[in-house]
């Protein structure tokens, strides 16, 4: 069962703005197509698309950006607290390749550097 937080709160409303405002540029669009001209013709647009089509309305697109952002907030609150890193931590451990990856390219030289061993596959 999933427990009902702020974040998963927070999350789907950010979900369902983003989707809302999907549709709402898509019958944007539809409008433009029936009309056959922008229909933000009569208003500043901010520019024509590739079809000859304006931009979405201003309200679409402040709809996706806080759509997004409430998404993002949900997402780093249901993370939890943050874990500090200390550099002179004592559990820190030696990064080593594990004993049975190949280390070939440590042992031997590259030709480049000269006095190199050739490998025999």
């Amino acid at each position: 069962m999933v427990a009902i937080t702020i974040a998963n709160i927070t999350t789907c409303l950010g979900l369902l703005l983003v989707c809302h405002s999907a549709y709402s540029c898509l019958h944007y669009r539809s409008l433009e197509l029936v009309l056959d001209r922008p229909v933000g013709s009569t208003i500043s647009s901010t520019g024509s698309g590739r079809n000859g089509t304006s931009a979405p309305p201003m309200d679409v697109i402040l709809e996706v950006l806080v759509g997004f952002l409430l998404c993002l907030c949900g997402q780093l609150v249901s993370i939890g607290p943050l874990v500090e890193i200390n550099k002179s931590s004592s559990t820190t451990k030696q990064i080593v390749a594990p004993t049975y990856k190949s280390r070939v390219f440590d042992i031997y030289n590259t030709s480049r550097h000269g006095g190199g061993k050739k490998l025999k596959y």
